[in-house]
């Protein structure tokens, strides 16, 4: 991939961080094929694995409920290959607000595989302990889907 490409895929990819942020999970999903897989490191609401748009939709709208505060820092995007098969890695930090209005942070990284300019494979490495005590101190105060089984 040449230098141009590989800044218009990154501009691609930090630019799905902003919908991200913005909750636009349609925009997401239209960078997925129907059978993509995503993963999430984890014991919590959001851990395990995930086949297929419909399971990733439900996956996306249960962390928008869960982490309603939400914001993804991106601080470095890689991209390797080429526009038909694409590697990116994604750095970032999370943070939300715990049920009494604090910030809590979960740091990250996303590694994408792109076939045609669609995601086929996702898997999301971040600070499960932190998610998992955020969703427990979220269920302790009465939101019951974070302590809810992965979908």
């Amino acid at each position: 991939m040449t230098t141009d490409m590989q800044q218009a895929f990154e501009t691609r990819v930090r630019n799905s961080y902003v919908a991200l942020n913005a909750k636009q999970f349609d925009v997401i999903l239209a960078n997925w094929v129907e059978d993509g897989v995503q993963r999430c490191t984890g014991r919590h609401a959001l851990g395990g694995e995930r086949k297929g748009k419909h399971a990733i939709s439900a996956w996306l709208q249960r962390a928008g409920r869960l982490m309603p505060n939400w914001r993804f820092d991106v601080e470095n995007v890689w991209v390797t290959g080429t526009p038909d098969k694409a590697d990116v890695l994604v750095r970032w930090t999370l943070t939300d607000l715990d049920p009494v209005g604090n910030p809590w942070h979960a740091h990250g990284m996303s590694y994408a595989r792109f076939v045609n300019g669609k995601i086929v494979e996702q898997d999301l490495c971040l600070d499960s302990q932190a998610v998992a005590e955020a969703f427990a101190a979220k269920a302790k105060a009465g939101l019951e889907e974070a302590a809810a089984a992965p979908i």
